[in-house]
């Protein structure tokens, strides 16, 4: 229960499991849940990690402003 970086590394790794099932929405909802706790705890780690597949992601869907913007 507060475990904060295990909760932020669990939510990453799922946003990257939707990603590769292409379920996008999923994956950006994960992966900002899991950001947000990242940058509470100061884990440059999972807001590097978190960031990087974002930014995939909004690459993949052609949303070059919000991929910039990660």
């Amino acid at each position: 229960i507060g475990d904060r970086p295990g909760i932020a590394n669990s939510l990453i790794n799922l946003g990257i499991t939707y990603n590769f099932l292409s379920d996008y929405n999923q994956a950006v909802e994960s992966l900002e849940q899991g950001l947000n706790i990242s940058r509470e705890i100061n884990s440059r780690l999972g807001e590097g990690q978190a960031l990087s597949i974002l930014g995939q992601i909004f690459l993949k869907n052609n949303n070059y402003m919000k991929a910039e913007q990660t």
